[in-house]
C-alpha cells in the first residue's frame, strides 16, 4: 500500500520545508540515496518472495465468499425454520387452548360435542392468549440488551443456540399442559416464559440472525439480505398459516408437533453446523500495557478484564465478579449516546402499525363496502402478495439499482427507508378516506410498498454503532419493535371501536391514526456524514475563528476546551498500538481507526537512511531554522476537491506561526485510490510544547483537515474536480465523497520547540470531537530520536 500526499494550500507564507516520503513500500527502497550495503535489497528480496501473489490467493478470495454464502443459507434456513415452527404452533395452541378450558368449564361430564363457544369460554380463552402473549415478550424486553451485549462479548452462536433451546422447551411445556388438561389447570402454560429466559425468546433469535448476516455481508448487500429474510417470514405466514389452520381442525396435534420438529432442526442447525462469524476486536491499553500481558498470562480466562479497574481486587471475589459485571454494562452507553440510534428505535413500532391493521382490515372493507369477510379477506391475500414481491424482488432491484448510480450503502438505505414511510403515510391515509373500493385498492397499493420500512431502518442503523456492538444494537431494535406493538394496541383498538359506532368516513378511523402516525415519526434521523459536518462547522466558526484567541494565553495553549464537546485525553501510548495488534476499541474508551506501518515492513524496507535529517534543526528560542531535504513525492496535489477550503497553515498574531507538510491519504499499492477517510499529516510550530495542554495552532490544524474532509465534494474525473475549482460557487451539485464516513480521523505528528515532538490523533464520535496526545518526545539526540514511531505512524493504514 502507497500513501497518497498533497500540499496543502498556504494562507501564510511558506519556509522551505520537508516531510517524510509518502510511498510504498518498494518506493521507499528504490527511492532510498544511499543504501549503505546489500542488505536491504537482499530484504525485499525475501519480503517479495513471501508475498509474491500466486494462485492461493485466488483459492482464498473463493474459499471466504463460499463460506459467506454457506453462512448466509444457513442463516437463511434457521430463522425460515424459526418463523415456519411459530407460525404452525398458533392455529393447533389455541384449538387445544379452548379445548382444554372448554373441558374444565363443564367438568368431567364434558364430551366432545358439546359447545365451547359460550360467552365464559371465549373470555377465558381471550385472556390465556392475550397474557401468553404478553408474557412471551417479556424476557426479550427485559433481559434482549443483555443477551446481545453477551453475544457481542462472547459470540452469536451460543446466544443464539441458547435462545432456541429456551422457545423449545416453551413448546414442550405448553403441550405438556394442554396434553393432560385433567391434570394440569390450563393457565401453567403461561409459566412456558421460565424457559425463555434463557436465551430471551424469539426476539433474540431474529436479532442475532440478522447480526449474524451483518457480520458477514458487504454493507451495501445488507439491506437486501434483510429484506429476503423478512420476505420468508412473510410466505411462511402466507402458505403455513392456513395450512396449519387446516390441519388443526382434523387433528391440532400433528401441527403442533411439526412445530416443534422445526424448532429442533433449527437447534440442530445452529449446534452442528453454523459456524461463528463474530470476531472479537483485540483491545488495546494505552495506560498499563505491561500490566494488561501479566494479567492476561495469569489468568486466560480473565483476559477481558480492565487492568486498571481490577488490579488492586483480589482474584475471583463476588466483589470482583460484581465490578466486572457493573464495568460490562457500561457498553449501554454506546445505545443512549447515540442520538440517531435513539430516534431510530421509536420508528420501528410504524412497522408494526402495518401488521396490525390488517385486523381491522376485513371489518372495515366489510362494514364500508358491503362485502362478507370472506370475500375481503381476498384483499388481504392481495397485499401480502404485493409485500413478497416486493421484499423478494422490488427493493433487492432498487438497491442494486441505486448502488449503481453512486449512492454509497447508507445514502441508500437512507432513501428506500424514506420512500418506505411515505408509502405508509400516504397509503393509510387514502384507505382510511376512499370512497369507493377502487380508490381503496389503489391505496391498498400504495400502503403495501411501505413494508420494507423495517428492514431498510435495521440496515441503516448499523453504522451508527462501533461493529463490536451490533448484537446489542440489533436486540435493542427488536426491542424497541416489540414495545411499539404494545403501545399501538390501545391506539388502533379505541380508532376502531369509535368508528364503528359513529359510521361514515370514520369507518376508516384506525388508518387515519395509522397515517398520522406515520407522518410524526418520517423525519429521519441524519445519517452518515452530516452530524460531523454539523459539528465541525460549529467548531470551526465558534471556537477556531471565534473566541479561540481569548482563551490563549501567551503561550499559545488553548484552556477549557471541553465546553466545546471536546474529549482531550493526554499521555497516549501510541507506542503499544503495534503491540497488541489492530483493534476497533482502546480500554480507555479511544477508539482506533488505523494501523500503524508494522515493524516487519520496516525490517524489510528500512527507511532510516533517507530520513536521517527527519527533524534535524538548530533553534533558538523563537525563531526555528529548517534544515531538512525534502523529500516528499506528491502524487496528489490540486485541483483535489480536498484544497476547496481553508488551508491548514497559518498563525494568530502575538500567538503562534506554524506551517503544515504534505497531507497523505491512503493508495493501494497499484495506485489506485482507496476511498477511506483516514489523513496524516505533519506540521511545524514556532512556540514551545508543554506536557499534557495542546496549542491553539495544533487545534486549528486538527479542525481545519477534518472539516476539508468532510467537506470534501464527490469528483471523480479530472473534468469534475477542475469544474469545482473554475466554479466554487456551484460545488452544491456533487454529493460528498465520504458521506457514509462518521469518525474522520486524522493523525497529526505536531514539532514544537524546544526540538520535541509528539503525536495527535483525533476523530469525531458522533456529536463530539475526540483529541488523543501522546507525550512529548525529544529530538534533541539523533541516536534516542522516535524516527521509527513517528515515521510508522505517518505512514498508517486505516483499519
Amino acid at each position: 500500500m502507497s500513501l497518497e500526499a498533497g500540499s496543502s494550500t498556504s494562507i501564510s507564507p511558506r519556509p522551505s520545508s520537508s516531510t517524510l516520503q509518502a510511498m510504498s513500500p518498494t518506493t521507499l527502497t528504490a527511492d532510498s540515496s544511499t543504501p549503505s550495503s546489500a542488505e536491504p535489497n537482499q530484504g525485499q528480496e525475501d519480503y517479495n518472495e513471501q508475498h509474491e501473489p500466486d494462485l492461493t490467493a485466488d483459492l482464498l478470495e473463493k474459499a471466504a465468499q463460499a463460506r459467506i454464502k454457506h453462512i448466509w443459507r444457513l442463516c437463511f434456513t434457521i430463522f425460515a425454520l424459526v418463523q415456519a415452527g411459530n407460525v404452525v404452533l398458533q392455529p393447533p395452541l389455541v384449538q387445544l387452548r379452548e379445548l382444554s378450558t372448554c373441558m374444565s368449564y363443564y367438568g368431567p361430564g364434558w364430551s366432545l360435542g358439546r359447545d365451547c363457544r359460550v360467552e365464559s369460554v371465549q373470555n377465558e380463552l381471550e385472556t390465556l392468549i392475550k397474557w401468553q402473549q404478553l408474557l412471551d415478550t417479556a424476557p426479550g424486553i427485559l433481559f434482549g440488551v443483555f443477551y446481545g451485549m453477551a453475544a457481542d462479548r462472547f459470540g452469536r452462536r451460543p446466544v443464539l443456540g441458547l435462545a432456541l433451546v429456551g422457545i423449545t422447551l416453551a413448546a414442550v411445556w405448553t403441550q405438556v399442559v394442554l396434553f393432560w388438561p385433567t391434570v394440569f389447570p390450563t393457565r401453567l402454560t403461561w409459566l412456558s416464559v421460565v424457559f425463555q429466559l434463557a436465551g430471551g425468546g424469539t426476539l433474540v433469535v431474529n436479532a442475532m440472525i440478522f447480526a449474524m448476516i451483518s457480520d458477514i455481508v458487504p454493507e451495501e448487500k445488507r439491506a437486501s439480505k434483510f429484506f429476503r429474510l423478512y420476505g420468508v417470514a412473510l410466505l411462511s405466514d402466507m402458505v403455513l398459516s392456513p395450512a396449519s389452520g387446516a390441519l388443526a381442525n382434523i387433528q391440532p396435534w400433528w401441527p403442533a408437533r411439526f412445530g416443534l420438529i422445526a424448532f429442533i432442526m433449527a437447534i440442530l442447525a445452529t449446534v452442528l453446523v453454523l459456524p461463528e462469524t463474530f470476531v472479537k476486536p483485540i483491545a488495546l491499553s494505552s495506560t498499563n500495557l505491561a500490566h494488561t500481558t501479566a494479567v492476561e498470562e495469569e489468568e486466560p480466562e480473565e483476559e477481558e478484564d480492565d487492568p486498571v479497574l481490577y488490579a488492586d481486587a483480589p482474584k475471583h471475589t463476588p466483589w470482583r465478579r460484581v465490578r466486572k459485571i457493573v464495568s460490562s454494562l457500561r457498553d449501554l452507553r454506546y445505545l443512549i449516546a447515540s442520538r440517531q440510534v435513539l430516534l431510530l428505535v421509536p420508528l420501528l413500532s410504524v412497522g408494526q402499525l402495518y401488521d396490525q391493521s390488517a385486523g381491522f382490515f376485513l371489518n372495515y372493507v366489510s362494514k364500508r363496502y358491503g362485502w362478507r369477510i370472506s370475500q375481503a379477506s381476498f384483499w388481504l391475500t392481495y397485499r401480502n402478495v404485493v409485500n413478497l414481491v416486493l421484499l423478494s424482488t422490488i427493493l433487492p432491484g432498487v438497491s442494486a439499482l441505486l448502488l449503481q448510480r453512486g449512492f454509497n450503502a447508507g445514502k441508500k438505505d437512507l432513501w428506500i427507508s424514506r420512500a418506505s414511510i411515505v408509502c405508509l403515510a400516504l397509503g393509510a391515509f387514502v384507505i382510511g378516506l376512499a370512497p369507493t373500493l377502487t380508490i381503496m385498492v389503489t391505496g391498498l397499493t400504495i400502503f403495501a410498498l411501505g413494508h420494507g420500512f423495517v428492514p431498510a431502518v435495521l440496515s441503516l442503523a448499523t453504522p451508527f454503532i462501533e461493529p463490536g456492538h451490533v448484537g446489542m444494537l440489533y436486540t435493542a431494535m427488536t426491542i424497541g419493535e416489540t414495545i411499539g406493538k404494545i403501545a399501538n394496541e390501545p391506539l388502533l383498538t379505541g380508532s376502531f371501536e369509535l368508528g364503528m359506532r359513529v359510521g361514515g368516513l370514520l369507518l376508516g378511523l384506525p388508518f387515519v391514526a395509522t397515517d398520522t402516525n406515520n407522518m410524526k415519526n418520517a423525519d429521519m434521523p441524519r445519517h452518515g456524514s452530516q452530524v460531523a459536518r454539523e459539528r465541525l462547522n460549529i467548531l470551526w466558526e465558534q471556537l477556531v475563528c471565534g473566541v479561540a484567541t481569548e482563551r490563549t494565553p501567551s503561550d499559545g495553549h488553548i484552556e477549557d476546551i471541553s465546553d466545546f464537546k471536546i474529549d482531550f485525553h493526554t499521555q497516549f501510548d501510541f507506542e503499544s498500538l503495534d503491540i497488541s495488534g489492530p483493534s476497533i476499541e482502546a480500554r480507555n474508551k479511544a477508539l482506533i481507526w488505523f494501523k500503524p506501518l508494522g515493524e516487519d515492513v520496516f525490517e524489510h524496507f528500512p527507511c532510516k537512511a533517507p530520513v536521517q535529517e527527519f527533524f534535524e534543526y538548530a533553534t533558538t528560542e523563537k525563531d526555528p531554522r529548517w534544515k531538512v531535504e525534502d523529500r516528499t513525492h506528491a502524487v496528489y496535489t490540486p485541483p483535489s476537491p480536498f484544497h476547496l477550503g481553508p488551508g491548514p497553515d497559518g498563525s494568530y498574531p502575538q500567538l503562534d506561526f506554524w506551517r503544515v507538510g504534505d497531507i497523505y491519504e491512503t493508495m493501494r499499492d497499484n495506485n489506485e485510490k482507496h476511498a477511506h477517510s483516514l489523513l496524516t499529516l505533519q506540521a511545524w510550530h514556532s512556540l514551545d510544547g508543554y506536557e499534557d495542554r495542546i496549542l491553539l495552532g495544533e487545534l486549528y490544524t486538527i479542525i481545519c483537515v477534518m472539516r476539508n474532509r468532510v467537506n470534501q465534494r464527490k469528483a471523480d474525473s479530472k473534468e469534475e474536480r477542475e469544474a469545482l475549482w473554475n466554479f466554487p460557487a456551484d460545488i452544491e451539485y456533487g454529493g460528498y465523497e465520504f458521506e457514509a464516513e462518521t469518525h474522520f480521523p486524522v493523525i497529526l505528528l505536531s514539532y514544537v520547540g524546544p526540538q520535541h515532538g509528539r503525536i495527535i490523533y483525533a476523530y469525531m464520535d458522533r456529536q463530539r470531537l475526540v483529541i488523543c496526545q501522546s507525550k512529548l518526545y525529544s529530538f534533541e539526540k539523533q541516536e534516542t530520536a522516535p524516527l521509527n514511531l513517528f515515521t510508522r505512524m505517518l505512514l498508517s493504514r486505516p483499519l
